[in-house]
């Protein structure tokens, strides 16, 4: 009885196989792509075109290499994973987004001022201020903050050139 042939790389190549037609199919479309091309001037396509050649060398590797029978069973996988990716990529779009999603939104909307007066005040203990929604903080508030956390444990205040990000 004939012993089954071994393959090293076969299980390799399908995964590079199957991963650069998912992403062919779901990642390349998404961008469009222009170059300047010496000669040929501005070129547009669409990012796809990048990978789907790719998919066609694994396909030639898999046959010559492995033979028609385990090449078709790699590109069944292909198939099958594709399919599954844009399944699950429906499933994603179709799902609704998170409240989070319109609170964003809300706050965005919203045109108070959040400053350092206004924190102070919100800062004291109490009870009974409406939620309020500030879209915009005053400049220099998030140091005064830190700053006040820093001399509470009596660490040295924020220089002007770690608030201006050097």
């Amino acid at each position: 009885m004939a012993q089954a042939r071994s393959y090293r790389y076969y299980e390799l190549v399908m995964a590079a196989f199957v991963t650069v037609l998912i992403c062919s199919n779901l990642i390349g479309p998404a961008k469009i792509v222009q170059i300047d091309a010496p000669f040929f001037g501005p070129l547009t396509f669409g990012a796809a075109v990048l990978f789907f050649p790719i998919s066609y060398v694994f396909g030639d590797i898999l046959t010559e290499v492995y033979g028609y029978a385990r090449a078709r069973r790699v590109i069944w996988a292909g198939f099958a994973g594709l399919g599954f990716a844009s399944f699950m990529a429906a499933v994603v779009v179709a799902l609704p987004p998170a409240e989070f999603t319109a609170w964003v939104h809300k706050t965005r909307r919203a045109h108070a001022l959040l400053d350092g007066a206004r924190l102070r005040e919100l800062s004291r203990p109490g009870a009974g201020y409406p939620v309020t929604f500030y879209s915009r903080v005053s400049p220099g508030l998030f140091d005064e903050i830190v700053n006040r956390y820093r001399r509470a444990r009596n660490g040295p205040p924020l220089a002007a050139n770690a608030r201006a990000g050097e």
